[in-house]
């Protein structure tokens, strides 16, 4: 624990013990990493690579199955400081051809962006009194499904280095995987299709896919606007007629590219009643069933929200979490000058994650802001003007939570409307 070991692959090899290798190891290295790269080749060891299997996080009412599972590329250390530095080398050249709305493995970019755009899509819809439809796609086990032959042409159509594109192709053409689950291994097997999700590198597979996408659906809904993060795509427009349309021509995309949608995961939405009620009964060509209209959705590191309704469980859930925090920490035998840091840096943060969309409730806010005092100050120690103490004494944009969390927010806006400037 000490050491910090990390997950290792298969070659025993370990994160710790590579970051004291002096620097002629890692000359020998590099001879023999050159050699392999013009011949196309990798050595052994790195071609088995354990396989856990983590479970995903089932909707409501739904019962987790054997596919309900993402399986997670345990590479060889070795191999992952090569893919770490190739995918510095290419950072630029991703961002010449990655689509404007791709979010996700490009720098300053995140998802929070993306739910950003869309939310302010539908708030200024509301207000406009317009009518905003939209789209929530989810494929089927999307990494597992890239085809290395077809992705590695397509990479070096779009200006991959050559010699690094036949080598990952010779990497997934040899690998075999071991599945690891509930702490033991399965027996070996090679994959047809599938790009590692453990490997650097294979965020460039899934960006490309996805602008590539992007790019069509552009050229044939010139009114839709998009975003994404990962495989986790989302779609708007003014009409239903469109939504209905970009459902269509992304199944007949997916079956071209080799991928699924996962039309039980797909969701669609919109603000107001009668266009909901139009999604509920137009059913998309290649779709068992009307995809399902949602109020809400939860998505990896964003939250959509169509009603008026504050969204408040998940923000409870973060103050909760904050308030056992600082009972904890209240009664640890610690100096001011700990309970101070501690609170800044292990509290109050606990509530950022989703508070940037809507606060917590009264009731939570008042128990976090008391709950914070105490650990800062301990639990026997009474103040009579708690805000103005708590302002004077530290950083209010960082140390109190009334004020921590719209500064947060704000600091967040600027970050990314100068990033994109």
């Amino acid at each position: 624990r000490h050491l910090k070991i990390g997950a290792g692959g298969l070659d025993g090899c370990q994160v710790a013990e590579i970051k004291y290798l002096p620097t002629c190891a890692w000359t020998v290295r590099a001879m023999i990493e050159d050699l392999a790269f013009e011949q196309h080749l990798f050595l052994a060891g790195h071609l088995a690579v354990p396989t856990p299997m983590l479970p995903k996080p089932p909707r409501d009412g739904d019962v987790r199955t054997a596919a309900d599972h993402r399986g997670l590329t345990i590479f060889s250390v070795l191999y992952r400081t090569i893919s770490s530095a190739w995918w510095r080398r290419l950072r630029a050249w991703q961002e010449k051809w990655a689509h404007p709305a791709l979010r996700g493995g490009l720098r300053n970019l995140e998802a929070l962006d993306d739910a950003w755009e869309a939310q302010a899509d539908i708030e200024l819809a509301r207000l406009r009194g317009e009518p905003l439809a939209g789209l929530l796609v989810d494929d089927y086990t999307s990494f597992d499904l890239f085809q290395p032959e077809f992705m590695a042409q397509l990479q070096m159509t779009m200006g991959m280095p050559p010699d690094l594109a036949k080598q990952r192709l010779y990497l997934y053409d040899n690998i075999v995987l071991y599945i690891k689950l509930a702490g033991h291994f399965g027996q070996g097997f090679h994959p047809t299709n599938g790009s590692g999700q453990g490997c650097s590198l294979s965020i460039l597979d899934s960006n490309a896919f996805i602008t590539v996408k992007f790019n069509w659906i552009v050229m044939c809904h010139p009114t839709v606007r998009l975003g994404s993060c990962w495989d986790d795509c989302l779609y708007r427009d003014k009409h239903v007629d469109v939504i209905i349309s970009v459902v269509e021509d992304l199944q007949q995309f997916d079956r071209d590219g080799g991928h699924v949608m996962n039309t039980s995961k797909t969701v669609t939405f919109s603000i107001t009643t009668e266009q909901r009620h139009e999604l509920r009964r137009r059913q998309p060509q290649g779709c068992e069933a009307p995809l399902a209209v949602i109020h809400a959705d939860h998505l990896v590191g964003r939250t959509l929200v169509t009603t008026r309704t504050p969204r408040r469980a998940l923000s409870n859930q973060r103050a909760e979490a904050a308030i056992a925090a600082a009972t904890r920490l209240s009664y640890m035998p610690l100096p001011q000058s700990a309970r101070q840091r501690l609170a800044t840096t292990a509290v109050v943060p606990k509530i950022l994650v989703e508070a940037q969309w809507s606060w917590p409730s009264d009731t939570y806010l008042g128990r976090l802001c008391a709950a914070v005092l105490r650990a800062r100050w301990g639990p026997h120690r009474k103040l009579r003007s708690a805000e103005v103490v708590a302002a004077s004494l530290a950083d209010p944009t960082r140390a109190y939570p009334t004020t921590t969390i719209p500064s947060h927010a704000l600091r967040r806006r600027v970050a990314a409307v100068t990033s994109s400037a």
